[in-house]
């Protein structure tokens, strides 16, 4: 039996056989990492270290090839692309839906304190807004200088209710 048949990756974890050398016993596969359950979905179960991963990377800027990268860097499992890609894609889908769900119940409140102070609860919130991109005016030449940018601040002021 060849060393690569004794570990499976899967994702930034794997499972593993133990063979001994002396009387050539091979043990049965172990998972190193416990799986999350899919209900609905056919096929191999998520393993926890890749969704793990895929929660850290979808706050930060690097993406899945950085990650590829980093990994790699640190001689350690790299997830193949598409996989960690998906891993991705299904952390952004439940972020997305407990971003609007928290929304929707700031606006609950928002209506609640609005009916609170006498105003009709559809009652629109006078606001001022600001944008400042981080392209300096200096990088603009023959462009606008509202050009896509890396970043961006916003600041947003509330004019306040005169009862």
């Amino acid at each position: 039996m060849t060393p690569g048949n004794l570990f499976t990756k899967w994702g930034v974890s794997g499972i593993i056989r133990v063979k001994c050398d002396s009387c050539n016993y091979i043990s049965s596969k172990q998972k190193l990492y416990r799986e999350l359950s899919n209900p609905g979905v056919r096929g191999r179960k998520t393993a926890e270290p890749n969704r793990s991963l895929a929660v850290g990377l979808i706050n930060t800027s690097i993406a899945a090839t950085g990650a590829q990268r980093l990994l790699s860097a640190m001689n350690k499992p790299v997830p193949c692309a598409s996989a960690l890609q998906s891993q991705l894609n299904e952390v952004g889908r439940k972020v997305r839906e407990c971003n609007e769900e928290n929304m929707s119940e700031h606006r609950f409140q928002l209506q609640n304190i609005l009916e609170n102070g006498g105003f009709p609860r559809d009652t629109p919130i006078p606001a001022e807004a600001d944008r400042q991109y981080n392209n300096p005016l200096r990088n603009s030449r023959g462009n606008t200088p509202f050009a896509p940018a890396t970043q961006t601040r916003d600041v947003l002021a509330e004019n306040c209710f005169q009862s």
